[in-house]
């Protein structure tokens, strides 16, 4: 199976600091099976080149940009020399997988299609998040780009897929879609995954190179809460975690093959979904002299002791991220955030009498918020100024798989064609100018 090969692509907009985990941990999979293969990681490469449109990676704004037909369109024309270098780089694989997700799910169908016309003979693919029936795999069928469409988990369904392709047998594996003769897709069946987290290979880097600085890893899948506003449950169902031991494996095996290591960012929705594996984990790591920064994504809930933090601070855990969204309580309650603010003010205090770094996210003009709200938002914004400077500032967006898109007559919000980001209450007084006006001014409040 040498001979043939799998280039696995991501394309923009992502993460620009941290590689793609997904199809990192794929590419080890694939690998783990004898599958020859390499990702791709275009949204970088694109980043650099293109890295003057401040517009088009401004993050207070980044899903009207990258969710417009006609900014992707735009895209397009102005950087084609660009799309045709990606083009050449992929002439020597038989099968090119894309990841899509919502900021990228435009940019990557319409990339594909390019792919599609130069390489009629090439098996093209796709899976990520956009491909659950939850959420835009009916649009991306309408597409009919790709000739299969991966509906769940692939770590067991994708090297199945790939294995029957490449061995010249009809492709039926169970898990995907599968585009026919006639033009329309069939659902063969699901496939459930059945490999553990702490069983999983581990995900491959090699394409950063020997040099590699930043690499990701991952502790869990879903999360142990169900907020208004976030569409993990439906992605990942219920909360699976993986043991302690098996990610510290990971990580030492990647201290010794990346002697410029300096940060672990966890891909989690959330490092601390299993408080007593992660004490676990850290005190495997204080075992092994683990000295390089950590972190990741982190709920504010009870159990964060002054002995766990203390761990952290051993291990170098720094620049974790909650998720606090709001200063009002009476907002938190109808997000199900499962926390009141006073809660997070104690544990900030907390992280930085131990020195622990963190950041902050917040979400502006969640539906039900008043100015009065938005006040005790920009109150919080200032007090957490003490412990950080990083705050990154949402203006709240609508996405499939929520209870704000399944349920929009109780919050009673209308959804336009463009609804994730031009969503509007009914009243009309909340709609997309007012929410990116108050994110800007509490963006230039704490800057």
């Amino acid at each position: 199976m040498s001979e043939k090969k799998v280039a696995l692509v991501i394309c923009p907009c992502w993460d620009i600091e941290f590689p793609p985990y997904g199809i990192s941990l794929l590419s080890g999979i694939l690998s783990q099976n004898s599958i020859d293969n390499k990702v791709f990681n275009f949204n970088s490469i694109f980043h650099t080149l293109s890295s003057g449109d401040t517009a088009m990676w401004d993050q207070v704004d980044l899903y009207s940009y990258w969710m417009n037909e006609q900014k992707v369109e735009a895209i397009f024309k102005n950087y084609s020399e660009i799309f045709e270098t990606f083009l050449q780089k992929l002439e020597p694989y038989d099968v090119i997988g894309f990841s899509l997700f919502t900021l990228n799910v435009k940019f990557s169908m319409k990339f594909a299609k390019l792919v599609r016309a130069r390489y009629p003979d090439k098996f093209v693919i796709a899976g990520g998040p956009e491909c659950n029936p939850n959420f835009s795999v009916d649009n991306i069928m309408d597409n009919k780009v790709f000739h299969a469409i991966c509906k769940s988990d692939a770590e067991d369904c994708l090297p199945a897929l790939i294995k029957e392709y490449f061995e010249g047998k009809s492709v039926e594996a169970r898990g995907f879609y599968y585009l026919n003769e006639l033009g329309t897709y069939e659902d063969r069946g699901d496939f459930r995954t059945v490999t553990k987290l702490h069983d999983l290979a581990f995900a491959n880097f090699d394409y950063l190179g020997k040099n590699a600085s930043t690499l990701n890893i991952s502790t869990s899948r879903g999360c142990v809460r169900d907020c208004s506003y976030c569409p993990e449950r439906s992605i990942w169902g219920s909360y699976n975690w993986r043991k302690a031991e098996s990610t510290v494996n990971e990580m030492l095996l990647m201290r010794q093959r990346y002697e410029k290591l300096g940060f672990v960012y966890f891909n989690d929705d959330l490092v601390n979904g299993h408080m007593k594996e992660l004490e676990k984990m850290c005190d495997l790591l204080i075992e092994n002299k683990w000295t390089t920064g950590w972190g990741g994504h982190a709920l504010v809930r009870d159990r964060w002791t002054d002995q766990l933090v203390e761990k952290i601070g051993r291990t170098n855990g720094q620049r974790f991220n909650f998720g606090i969204e709001s200063g009002s309580n009476k907002i938190l309650k109808l997000m199900k955030k499962m926390f009141e603010v006073e809660q997070a003010y104690d544990l900030f205090e907390k992280l930085h009498r131990h020195h622990v770094s963190f950041s902050i996210n917040l979400i502006i003009g969640f539906p039900g918020e008043t100015e009065e709200d938005f006040d005790e938002t920009r109150r919080l914004a200032s007090i957490v100024r003490r412990y950080t400077n990083y705050i990154h500032v949402n203006p709240c967006i609508v996405l499939k798989g929520t209870d704000l898109y399944d349920k929009k007559d109780k919050w009673n919000i209308v959804l336009p064609e463009n609804f994730v980001t031009e969503w509007y209450t009914a009243d009309g007084v909340n709609n997309y100018e007012m929410r990116m006006n108050r994110a800007r001014k509490l963006i230039a409040e704490i800057s």
